[in-house]
């Protein structure tokens, strides 16, 4: 069980490092200055289901934890 959750965990990690590759030409040094809407709008769904996905993998995380602690005991 806890082997699972961890990979689930690493799954909704590596989901939210291609989220984050796909924002990076809207955040990045390279990006335009100022406030623009149209990147805005590009980029906060673009976050959101980045932090989405990261809180999904310490979910996992924390589930791993606690099976595992029940079946050490």
């Amino acid at each position: 069980m806890e082997l699972e959750n961890l990979q689930c965990s690493a799954l909704n990690f590596e989901h939210e490092v291609e989220l984050l590759a796909q924002a990076r030409p809207y955040l990045s040094w390279e990006s335009p200055w100022g406030v623009n809407e149209e990147r805005r709008f590009k980029l906060a769904p673009i976050l959101k289901e980045a932090a989405e996905s990261y809180e999904k993998g310490i979910d996992y995380i924390e589930k791993a934890l606690v099976a595992n602690s029940i079946s050490g005991s």
